[in-house]
């Protein structure tokens, strides 16, 4: 059977097929102030610790972990706070939130989003491979 093309007043005209293919590069304003208020706090609040002799070979002691995130708590910045929970709703934006905190090493765990913990937070943990937290939450509702 032959297919006909659709009628002139149901195809899109070429600016608007052209306009669909551009990709904005650009941040919005609320991502814009959201990575510079990661930056600033991972330069002014962790780089500072850096140095500090509770950071060992085998990463920071659950001491220094907890003064880093009770920091983070304090900014607002923290992961599972409501407030900054609903500011990392796009891919993009945790992008950008992931990006500033990287800045230094001790960046993502005091933001608490160092892996695994961030990349079995959503979506399917079988495809993630955080098959160990559902082992974990079967045991634990059994």
């Amino acid at each position: 059977m032959l297919r006909r093309a659709a009628p002139r007043a149901f195809r899109p005209s070429r600016a608007l097929v052209q306009q669909r293919r551009r990709i904005c590069f650009e941040l919005s304003p609320t991502q814009s102030e959201l990575r510079d208020r990661v930056r600033a706090f991972v330069v002014d609040k962790v780089i500072p610790f850096e140095g500090d002799e509770r950071r060992t070979s085998h990463g920071p002691t659950d001491e220094l972990r907890d003064e880093l995130i009770g920091l983070a708590r304090e900014a607002g910045l923290l992961s599972g706070l409501p407030a900054i929970h609903s500011e990392l709703r796009s891919h993009v934006s945790r992008a950008v939130f992931f990006e500033a905190a990287g800045y230094s090493m001790l960046g993502p765990i005091a933001l608490n989003i160092a892996a695994p913990d961030e990349l079995c937070e959503g979506g399917d943990s079988e495809a993630n491979g955080c098959s160990h937290s559902q082992k974990y939450w079967d045991r634990a509702v059994a």
